[in-house]
Formats: structure tokens, sequence, C-alpha cells
């Protein structure tokens, strides 16, 4: 009897795995078309085991395929067939023993499960032995390609028997052998592997009273039982595991006569992301620089590969291929982090190419690549020029001793040493004292003596054996012209602030002395123009020294007199006379040295009175003369305006009223000078020659006479207007 039961046990086992459906992954779910999608069934297969008569049932889990249309009603009928029966059992007899309830499913998409219950009902008589069905589905639509297997069942029957001390038979369901189940990190959730298991007796045999499951040996607890004390009996237990690797299941089945057991093995994998690298150092497209000729470059690298599951187990860096010997490595095979580092010394030129790789338990790490470049260069020197700035002004005074600029540079060189500096001085070579020529940098300094004003520029050039560097820096020398001791003293007849008769010959005399001594300068220039009755002016005539006039010839100077004679216009006319001493060559700077006015008259129909003028003063009754009431005093007039333009274009804007002369005192001897609040000296108090103005530039009239500026237009009271200087000009023209 137990001979047969083996044989029936191995028969039923063949017919077990050739119904077995696995545990294959789904596809994803769709809707018709593609390749064919499976059904599923659970359990895949089932073992039935009893005497005569055999009564059991179980239920069978169906899954439609992922690819059936979604919103349509499929309905399917259960049909069983025959795969084995006992020798003298026609088909139809042992389908009779099979029914299914209910025996029409519908389903209405993809990955639904439905449920049935299959019972075999073998009744007493001469129908034991082992029998074999296959289960599916008809009605599947024609346009959904699917792979309907089905499902067995197997059911090993036994003659009537009136006692029976078999221990229970047990079949572990699931897992099946073999299967492969995937744990995923990135979720977080454990691998679930489900493990059922079932044990039957015959009915006259002892009950079953224990099931138990063993994963590696270990027993289970928490496994859940069905059926304990009777002849059908279930055990199930879900499995979390995250440990990667193949683990032995077994279960056993126990009653009063003995204990059977059933076994199989699965895997769990772990499908975890890979690791990942960084890399720090280099930077991508880094170029690493070093001076022609030097030691080369060193770059650093550093990188991190990092893994989120499992440590690293290996990561290397190659430098264009090949190893790095100086690759230093922390973390592998202990450490969920790995770094590496190295330094790599390159003395040639060109591109490179460094590889990063990284792997764990698991996964490769994608490759990392960091190209970069070393490049040599011609090292540039520096050089800079200290004093003077650019664009420096030194300011000297005319007849000073020359004066002295002082020059200094620095310069250097990041690689090698300074070979040579050349330092030139408005294009020539000039001689500098250079400190520390042959080391890494260098001082210099030299002092320049200039006497005349004009612009110069420096120019200093650093060369390091491969290239060179210049600096340059222009200044200008600056002159002005110290005041003159000039004090001019009116003479006879105009000093007697007479009104002569319109249209005569009026002699202008005068004397320069500068502490007594008489003053010859034929720089000196005269200066006369008309103040019209309505105030205004016309354009001054500039007589230089030896510029022709009748009586003498010219703008003489005889001894110590200067002597111009001016010949007047018919009528009542009011001139102004001044006088001048340019400070500058080209005319531009002018000190005023005295102003003196001149009143002529008509005849007596044109002049009633001239009775009021015996005292130098302006003819009061002469209305045309009002507008000069308020410069008795001596005030420097406003005649002059500045920005007027004289006849050859030229503007003269810099020249402003000077109305701080309010004390201008009589040309008295000159033996009292004394000198002025200011501390300067008494050479230049009496007439406060310095008190002069910058004008205009000079320019040269077609008929020879060149264009000055005219000093301060003040009505004369007959007395000295010592050194006043110019306060505005009209480029008076060159008589």
């Amino acid at each position: 009897m137990k001979n047969f039961k083996s044989f029936l046990v191995s028969l039923a086992a063949v017919s077990f795995f050739l119904g077995l459906n696995s545990h294959a992954a789904t596809p994803p779910p769709g809707g018709g078309g593609g390749p064919p999608a499976p059904v599923a069934y659970f359990p895949s297969s089932k073992i039935m085991q009893g005497d005569q008569p055999l009564l059991q049932s179980y239920t069978l889990s169906i899954t439609s395929p992922s690819n059936l249309p979604a919103g349509v009603v499929t309905p399917l009928t259960m049909l069983g067939t025959v795969l084995s029966k006992p020798e003298g059992v026609d088909d139809g007899a042992a389908l009779s023993f099979l029914s299914f309830s209910p025996s029409t499913l519908a389903f209405t998409g993809p990955n639904e499960v439905r449920s049935v219950t299959v019972t075999v009902d073998v009744p007493l008589g001469n129908f034991a032995g082992n029998y074999a069905y296959r289960i599916k589905h008809t009605g599947w639509p024609s346009g959904v390609p699917v792979t309907d297997e089905g499902a067995t069942v197997n059911a090993l029957v036994s003659p009537a028997a009136t006692t029976d001390e078999s221990p229970p038979t047990v079949i572990l369901q699931s897992p099946v052998d073999g299967t492969q189940y995937v744990y995923y990190p990135a979720t977080g959730e454990p691998a679930k592997v489900p493990v059922f298991f079932e044990a039957t007796v015959n009915e006259t045999a002892d009950p079953i009273n224990g099931l138990l499951a063993y994963i590696n040996g270990v027993p289970q607890a928490g496994v859940t039982t069905t059926g304990i004390g009777t002849h059908v009996a279930t055990g199930s237990l879900e499995l979390a595991l995250v440990e990667p690797g193949t683990y032995a299941v077994r279960v056993t089945a126990s009653n009063q006569h003995g204990t059977s057991e059933d076994s199989g093995d699965f895997t769990v994998v772990v499908s975890a992301p890979p690791p990942t690298i960084s890399v720090a150092s280099p930077a991508p497209g880094s170029n690493y620089t070093f001076p022609a000729g030097g030691t080369g470059v060193s770059v650093p690298v550093t990188y991190t590969a990092t893994s989120l599951y499992g440590n690293i187990t290996a990561t290397n860096a190659t430098l264009n291929g090949a190893p790095i010997p100086t690759l230093q490595l922390d973390g592998v095979g202990t450490s969920l982090v790995a770094t590496g580092s190295a330094t790599l010394s390159i003395t040639t030129p060109g591109s490179y190419v460094l590889n990063f790789t990284a792997a764990n338990a698991y996964d490769l790490a994608v490759p990392v690549t960091v190209p970069f470049t070393v490049s040599s260069y011609e090292p540039l020197p520096t050089v800079t020029i200290v004093t003077p700035e650019d664009d420096a002004v030194f300011t000297r005074t005319l007849g000073d001793p020359a004066t002295a600029v002082n020059f200094s540079f620095t310069g250097g060189t990041d690689f090698g040493t300074v070979e040579s500096v050349t330092v030139l001085l408005d294009g020539e070579p000039v001689v500098a004292t250079i400190n520390g020529e042959g080391t890494a940098s260098i001082t210099g300094s030299f002092t320049q003596s200039f006497s005349t004003a004009g612009t110069h520029t420096l120019t200093v050039t650093l060369n390091n054996g491969y290239s060179t560097a210049t600096d340059s820096t222009t200044f200008t020398i600056k002159e002005t012209s110290g005041e003159i001791c000039a004090n001019l003293t009116w003479l006879p007849p105009i000093s007697l602030n007479k009104t002569v008769q319109g249209g005569s010959v009026m002699p202008i005399k005068f004397t320069l002395q500068c502490q007594g001594e008489f003053v010859r300068n034929e720089s000196v220039l005269i200066s006369i123009y008309e103040i019209l009755p309505d105030g205004t002016e016309t354009d001054p005539v500039l007589y230089p020294y030896g510029s022709g006039s009748p009586n003498p010839a010219e703008y003489a100077i005889t001894g110590p007199m200067y002597h111009l004679n001016y010949p007047t216009a018919e009528g009542v006319h009011r001139y102004r006379i001044e006088v001048y001493l340019p400070l500058s060559a080209d005319g531009t700077n002018l000190q005023l040295l005295g102003t003196k006015d001149l009143l002529t008259k008509g005849d007596d129909k044109d002049c009633k009175s001239d009775k009021s003028n015996k005292s130098g003063k302006s003819d009061k009754s002469d209305k045309s003369f009002k507008s000069d009431k308020s410069n008795k005093s001596g005030k420097s007039d406003k005649s002059i305006k500045s920005g007027k333009s004289d006849k050859w274009g030229k503007s003269d804007k810099s020249i402003k009223s000077d109305k701080s002369d309010k004390s201008s005192k009589s040309n008295k001897s000159d033996k009292g000078s004394k000198s002025d609040k200011s501390g300067k000296s008494d050479k230049y108090s009496t007439g406060n020659p310095g008190n002069h103005k910058s004008v205009g530039g000079a320019g040269e009239q077609p008929d020879g006479r060149d264009n000055w500026g005219s000093g301060d237009k003040g009505k004369s009271n007959g007395k000295s207007d010592k050194g006043k200087t110019s306060s505005k000009s009209k480029y008076p023209s060159k008589r």
C-alpha cells in the first residue's frame, strides 16, 4: 500500500510540474495587441489525496491577462480536460468527478482576479487510482493574444480502507522552487515572499495535528494554520526579506502516526541604483599652466563614490587610460562612501583625460570622465612707474633755478629674473639707478632737472629673457613769470589831466621805476581805445615798442621816458590809455602798469565850458561821461569785457574785472615804497604789480600788428595806477 502511495505521489508531482505556472513578471497593462499575455492561476497545481469516497474542494484564483481591454465584459466558461485516469475509467466518468462553482466567470479589464471553487468527488466503486485534470477557460476575445496554460489538479484516490496508519501528505505550493524575488532599496519595501503549504490525510487515518515552516533551518513563528484536527489542513506565512541570497524553505505536517515534509528553494536579489561618482577636482575643461622652462604643474585629483545600498566594493581612477600610482583610496569595502585622491605632476603640455569608476555588490557606477589641459606660457614681467604720476604737472617760475623731478619705478617677474631695464625720457636713454637687476624684482630711480616749460614722457621697459613689459607716464613742466617791479609815473602834459582840443596830437609820456631805478623794457605795450557817450567802447589799438607814430616817428624810449604821440580826433572824445607789461612770451599773461583818461573838446559851440576840468577831473557837465562817475577812486573800469572776440577771432574769456584795487594811491615818489601786507617784497608794494591776470594769446594781423589783451579801463584821477593787473582784455590791435 505504501509503495502504491509513493507511486501516486510521484505521479502527482509530475502532473504538478506539467501544470506549473511560475511567478513570471507581468507585462505592463495594455489593451490588446503586442505579445501574448499570460492568464495567471493560483494555485497553479493542486493535489488531493484520500480514500474512497473522495470529496474535496479548493478555491482557484484566476487573474485576467494584462492586455485584456478595459471596460469590456468578457464572459468565460470553465473547462476541464482529463490528463490521466485509472485504467478502466473512461473520460466521461473521469470528467464527471470534476465540477466548478460557478461554472462561468466574467472579466471587465486587465489584471482582474476572479475565484471559482473546484470540487473532486470520486465515489465508492471501481474508481480508485490517479486522476489528473487540466483546468482552463474558453471564450477569450479572438483579438487579444493570450497564453492560457491553465491549472492542474491531481486526485490520488485510494481504495476504501478500514484502518490507515500513514502520516499526512504535505505539499509546498508557494514559493515554487527556484522562484526569484526582487528587493528595491529605493522604495524601502522589502521583498514579500508568500509561503503556502497544504497537508492531507485519508479519512480513515488520524487527523492532522501540526504544521511547521522552516527558513534556512530556522523555525518560523507566525505560521497561520487552518484545519488542524481534520484530515485537510493549510499553513501560510509571508516573509519580508531585504538580504540578497538563496533561501531554503521546508514545511512539515504531522499526525499520530508521523511527520511528512516538502521543501524548495527561492532567491532574493537586490535591484538598487548604481553608485554615483562626484569629482571635486579637477573641473572639466580646466587649464593648468606653467612658465616655459619650468618644472610643470601639480594637478590635485579628488573624487567621491557613493552607494545607496551596499558598500562601495571597488573604485579607481586612470589618467589617459593608465593607472595613477599615487591614488589613495578610503572606504572601499567598508562604507557606503569611498573617496579617492592624488596629486598629478605633469611636465608635458597637452590634453589629458581622467576616468573614474566605482561599483558595489549590485551594480556599476556610470563612469565619469574629466578632460583638462596643461599648457606652458612665456612668463610675463611687470613694470610700474611710481613717480611721477601720469599727467602730473610741475610748476616753476621763469628765471628760477632748474626744477628737479624725481623718477622711480618698480618691476619684477614671476619666473626667472630681470635681465635688463631700459629707461627713456622723451625717447632718449637716461641713466637710472637699478637695484635688484638679475633677481626676480627690481626698483629704479633717477632725478632730472628742467629749466623750461614743456611736456615730457618717461618710458621704462623690463626684460626677463622671455618677454618684455613697458610702462610710460606723461608729465608737464609749467612755467609762470615772476612779478616785475615797474612803477609807472605819468609825465606832462597828460599828467595835468587837462581837456585838450580835439584833432591835436597828444604826447603820451611816462617813466617806469623800480626802487628808484629807471626800468627800460621794450616789451612794454600802450593800449588806447575810446569810451563812447553811450558807455560802449571801441576796439583798443595796441602800440608795441617801435610802432609808428608822428613826431617822433616811433613809440620810443628816450632816456628814462617812454614817449608816444597820439593824434586825437576832432570834437569831444574820451580816450582810455593803458600801459601793459607782458609776463609771458605768448602774451597770454599781462601786467597792467597804469591807466589814464584823455578828454578832448571841440570848438566853443561843442564844448561850452572847460572850467570844471581844471582840477584834472572829467567835465561833469558833459552828459556823455556820466557813466564814469563810479570810477572817481581809480577803480578798474568794466570796459574790457571778457569773452569779446578781437578782429582775429580770439576770444578772451579768462580775464575778469579786477575790483580788488580800491585803495589806489597817487603816484608819489618811489622813495617811500613799503612792503604790502601780503608779505611781498617792497619793490611790488607801491603799484601792486603782482596783481596780473592771464589773457588770450597774441596774433599777427595782416598789417603786421599784434593782438594783445588790454587792461582795466578805469577812469584816471590823475594819480599813478602803479602795477595794476589786467582785469579784462579786448585784444587791442597793434598800431
